[in-house]
Parts: C-alpha cells; structure tokens; sequence
C-alpha cells in the first residue's frame, strides 16, 4: 500500500477529487462513509511507507533506469532478485546446444553465462560433428565439469538432430535451447523457474530478449507482448529464452522433423499448440541473441534461404488442422516485398455475410466516395451496408445512385435517437448469428484490395477473435493507426501514429504483421455479430462513438475474446477531416472507473515501455509513465472511493492501489508477478 505525500492546499485537493459527474449519490455516499472510514484509514496511514506523489513536482533519480541500454539492462538485472525469489531445484532445467564448429571465444563466453546462473541447472552439449580444433579444445575442456554432460557425435547431423540428441540425454523437467554463441542473463534461471512456479508449471513459456554484438555489448531489447497466435503466425517471436516441458516435448515427438530443420523452435511450439498447451510470457529480458557473421539474428528480418521453404512446412502443417483448411492459404507478406515471411491469408471462397454500418458524418460528396470505395469493383459477394445519420435529401440522392451497385436491398439507410449502442441492441438481432459486422466512417476510403476477405480469413484462422482492427493512414499516407493499445497517452492510443506507411515496418517490424491489439479504432472495425451485440448490452447508457473501440476492447479482455490487427485491411483519412469526437467527462470516468486496470497494464505493450506519444517503443522510466497515467486516474481519487485511490509508482514499474475500507487488499508483490 501506497500513501500520496504531497503538499497541495485545500482547495487543489479538492478540485482535484471533484473530477468526474458530481452526483447526489457520491456526495450522499462519501458523507454516510466518512464518519465509519475515518479511524481505519488512519490505523493504515500509520503504518504505511512513504512515497513520493508521481508529478512534475517531484523528480526521480536521474540516475534510476537510465536509458541507455546496456545500464538499463544492468539495473533492471539488480532489482529483480527480490521479485523472482524462489528455491533452488537442480532437476528442474536442462540447457541444451548443439554446437558445431562454434568459434572458441563465444563458446567460452556462452559457458561462462550457463556456469554464472544463480540457479543449479544440468547443460547437456552435443558436438555436432565439430572439427576445428579450437572449438574442440573448448569442448575438451567443458567435459571436465561435473554440470555438463557431453554427447558427441562423429559428423554433423544437422541442427535439428543435433539438438534431439542432446533432448535424449537431458534429464531436467524442463528443456532449454540454447544456442552455442548466444549469452544467458545470470538470473535467467531463477526468473524462468519462479515464472513457471506462479503459472503452476504450464508446458512452455518464454522470455524477453536483447542482441549483442560480437563484443558482448547488450542493444535493442525485444519486450515481446503477452502469449500471441496472430503475431505467432507471422514470425516466431516466442524462440529465446524458452522452457520447454520435456515430458511434453517427447509427447509431441520434438526433433524429428528433418524438413523443419530451418525452424526447429517453430516447429516444436506448433506441435505443443495442437496439444492445447499455451505458452507462458515471462516479461524479462534473459537471453542476448549474437550477432556476428552468419548468425540469424545478423539478417535481421531476412530469413537465411533455405529456412524459408521449412517455415512454409512447419505453418502449413500447423494449419492444416483449422476447422476449414481448405479457405486459407500461404503468402509472402507484400509489404515486405521479397519471397518469404508468411502469413495465413483467405481464398476468395465460401463468403461469410457482412453487413456495414457507414457513419455519415461528413458531406454528401464525401459519403459517395467512402461507399464507391467500401463496395469497390469487384463488391464482396454477401455484403449489405447500413448507412446511419443525421441524413439529408443530398445524402439520400447519393445512396439512391448507389443501389445499383449492391443486390437489391442490400443498401440502406436509417437513423438512431436513443443512442449508438441502444441502436445496435435493437438492430444486431435481425441479422443472422454468422455475420461479421462492420464500422465504417464516411471520412474514410478504403483503400486494400480484398479487405473484407482478409478480415474473414482473420476470423477463421483464430477461433477465438471477436473483432479486426484495420491499419488506418492519414490524408498525407502515414500512419494513423497500426494498432490500438490500452494507456498508450492516456486511455488508449496508436503508438505505431505517424510512421511512413511503406518503408517503415516499426518495432520489429510489427506494423507489417498481423498481431493480437487491445481495442479497435473508433473509426474502422469488423467484429463478430454476436461478441458486438453481447457488448452492446453490457456498456453503460454513457457509451458513445467517441470512446467505442476502447468499449469493445474492455468487453474482450473481460470475456477472453481476441482483437486481431491486420495491416492487409487498409482505410486512408480524407483531407480535411473534421475533428475528432471527445467523449463525455460522464463517459470518461465510467470508463475508466471500470478498466482502470486495463489502462495501467495492457498485456501487449510492455510495461517497460513509454506511454506518452512521440516515444513509442522506446525504454520509459517508471515516472515516465506515471506522468501519463496519474492525472486520467486521479478522476477517481473523489469523495466517494468507487474503486479506491490510485497511482502510479514513480520508483517502479508496477501500480500500487489503495483499496476502499471493506475491500480486498492487493499483495504489490503478487501484483507485480501479475
């Protein structure tokens, strides 16, 4: 528990509490429970810690959490020995490297981090047939330990043979692949081993990552997001550092599949997905991936030629166990622009019905060109479309023309008074269950070619999505939204704004790749009849267009549903835009009041990441982020503790929360395992 110390007057503590709807309830409310709360939250007041109040009053420590990287790195390894604390159980890990040939310096430094790891493990090595002497001598001399277990064979057999030859030898509970010339954290063992004890052991987890050059020296951190099938399906983001379950690995017979040999991590978690078993994120950086000469980390987002063919092995077997196999298909990513780096895309067959609704919220002219471009030359075979508004007589001139385009009765109009979601709840029921229901402003073109089958084939790899997020671009081409994440500037927001559309791929090139987001644009949408309707009823009379993709994002995280991103649906803003709509200081603080938690900790943008626009990606400081989220949660530091007090701790990187009297209490360590 966290206790604000600072030195406001009265009245700015009172304006500040007074944010949000002022109500006869909260003020009834707070007056019936001053008098029973008083004596308690002074017992509490007591004997909690003081901290200082997140602000631009108070600086932190320029020296904490520096943001160059290699010190960064340095002092989140520091501080991470007291929230991975765990006991020591030599049969839980084995290490296993095949290494062939391996230049003697990274061999020499790889052992060096297996031997430094503050928890025991078992490193079982295969020589793959290795035949210059230096590394041979290393290898010679690795023999000797008592922690290593050397399996040699007389000639290489290959990465993926070589690696299930040194599977066979392991004994741990866990396997670890661990590459010859990479480099382990000293506490990479103890962080995966506390991981896994909190997750009750699950089949396979993975951990964050950084690269390093042929010095050693630490760069580019990949701060991976929570578990991600989308994202999986466009790269293996998942490889280092992994725990895989040897038990489950053998169930699944790892390692066999000389035609995955360019990809043997993806094959081995395909394997282990069609199982069920659904990989664990560690949200630490405990590998460092080498770069030197012939590595794959140096090709960067280049795959070495002869994976490619294996990638399209390992994912075409992975999806051929979809419920219709039949409607999806391999392609090269085209935005890339070279052979290789696939995505699942959909035929052009066994349409689903799709009905949009265009919001007419700019000129007749403007409503025209949105619907030309939303039917297109070739209409989507089982598509209807809603236009809703405030309509005129030009308005309905311009849908009139347009009948002809679409089968009849197929193109409509109406209007809704009671609000945007009491229109869906009344509307959604007379479309059939299978629809896929999409939001379209008439401010936007759309501009990709195969849209609607591409949200479709979206749908129908995961099983689980509920809604498509487009990649939405500005009147000048950039980027506009590629994205969508929970506190990013304040609620939400798009931290890929502003990228060149065309050569910028972004953070490890995610603005190219299909992947798992929080909320949808308010402006561009498709989602499941039913998820829609369902969430409909459950958002509260203040809900309006304003704040609509952040609503639909709630409803899936609390029900489990997936918003999937897709950078291959593509609208375009026109000109002249008018501005965006700002929902209601009432809707606001409903929303805020209900998610808080969402908003302080989005499960695919790290938390290590900053949240204020302009520094999207890059490394924050805990008060970096606390100035972004304390002032949105401070609308519920009111006379009335809905949800109790709330802030940011400007020292770390996890939120601290102040329960009302009555309420649950939050462990801060569980909360940051959380």
């Amino acid at each position: 528990m966290t206790v604000q110390n600072n030195n406001e007057g009265f009245a700015q503590r009172w304006r500040r509490r007074l944010r949000g709807p002022v109500t006869r309830e909260r003020i009834t409310g707070y007056l019936r429970r001053r008098w029973t709360r008083q004596p308690l939250l002074a017992a509490r007041m007591a004997s909690a810690p003081l901290l200082p109040l997140a602000g631009p009053g108070n600086k932190s420590n320029p020296a904490d959490y520096s943001m160059d990287y290699p010190t960064w790195i340095k002092q989140r390894v520091s501080r991470r020995g007291a929230e991975y604390d765990v006991a020591a159980d030599p049969s839980l890990f084995s290490i296993i490297t095949p290494v062939y040939d391996t230049p003697a310096k990274f061999l020499k430094e790889m052992a060096a981090s297996v031997f430094a790891q503050d928890f025991p493990c078992e490193w079982v090595v295969c020589d793959n047939g290795s035949r210059k002497p230096e590394t041979l001598a290393v290898l010679d001399e690795l023999r000797r330990d008592r922690r290593v277990r050397l399996v040699r064979l007389e000639q290489n057999v290959g990465i993926m043979r070589g690696t299930r030859a040194a599977f066979d030898a392991a004994n741990g509970r866990y396997v670890l692949p661990v590459d010859s010339d990479d480099l382990l954290y000293p506490d990479a063992l103890r962080v995966m081993s506390a991981c896994l004890a909190r997750a009750n052991f699950p089949a396979v987890a993975y951990s964050d990552e950084d690269k390093i050059y042929a010095e050693s020296i630490p760069y580019y951190p990949f701060l991976k997001p929570d578990w991600d099938p989308a994202l999986f399906l466009n790269c293996c983001y998942i490889a280092h550092l992994c725990a895989i379950s040897r038990e489950a690995a053998i169930e699944v017979d790892a390692y066999t599949d000389d035609d995955a040999r360019g990809c043997h991590d993806w094959d081995t978690f395909t394997r282990l997905l069609r199982r069920g078993h659904v990989p664990l994120h560690v949200p630490e950086v405990l590998y460092s991936w080498r770069i030197h000469e012939g590595s794959s980390a140096s090709t960067h987002d280049r795959a070495k030629m002869y994976t490619l063919d294996c990638q399209k092995h390992v994912l075409g077997q992975h999806l051929a166990t979809l419920a219709s196999p039949h409607k999806i298909e391999l392609r090269s990513n085209p935005l890339f622009g070279r052979i290789g780096l696939w995505y699942p895309a959909r035929k052009p067959v066994e349409p689903e019905p799709l009905h949009v609704f265009v919001f007419a919220e700019d000129s007749p002219r403007q409503l025209g060109q949105c619907l030309k471009s939303l039917i297109g030359n070739t209409p989507y075979p089982r598509l209807a479309i809603t236009v809703l508004g405030t309509l005129t007589a030009d308005h309905h001139r311009v849908i009139h023309a347009m009948e002809g385009l679409l089968p009849a009765g197929q193109l409509l109009a109406a209007t809704y008074t009671q609000g945007f979601a009491a229109f869906l709840r009344q509307t959604l029921p007379t479309l059939a269950s299978n629809t896929l229901v999409a939001m379209l402003s008439d401010n936007l073109r759309v501009s990709a070619n195969g849209w609607a089958w591409e949200a479709t084939g979206v749908f129908d790899v995961h099983a689980d999505a509920v809604a498509v997020s487009p990649r939405l671009l500005s009147a000048e081409g950039l980027v506009a939204s590629a994205g969508e994440h929970f506190g990013f500037g304040g609620v939400s927001g798009a931290p890929d704004c502003g990228r060149h559309a065309q050569i910028d791929s972004g953070y490890h090139s995610w603005a190219f790749c299909q992947r798992t987001v929080s909320l949808v644009p308010n402006d561009f949408s498709i989602c499941r009849r039913d998820f829609l309707h369902d969430a409909s009823r459950t958002v509260p009379q203040t809900a309006s267009r304003a704040l609509w993709g952040a609503w639909l994002g709630a409803a899936a995280a609390r029900t489990g549903g997936r918003i999937v991103f897709t950078p291959f649906a593509q609208a375009q803003y026109v000109p002249n835009r008018p501005p965006l709509l700002q929902p209601s200081q009432n809707e606001l603080f409903d929303f805020v009041r209900l998610h808080h938690d969402l908003i302080v900790h989005d499960r695919y943008y790290s938390r290590f990441f900053d949240i204020r626009p302009g520094h999207n990606f890059t490394l924050a400081t805990p008060r970096n982020r606390a100035d972004v989220l304390n002032p949105l949660l401070s609308c519920l530091q009111g006379p009335v503790d809905f949800v109790g007090e709330i802030e940011l701790n400007p020292q770390e990187y996890t939120p601290a929360i102040i329960r009302p009297v009555g309420g649950a209490k939050t462990n801060s360590k569980s909360a940051r395992a959380a």
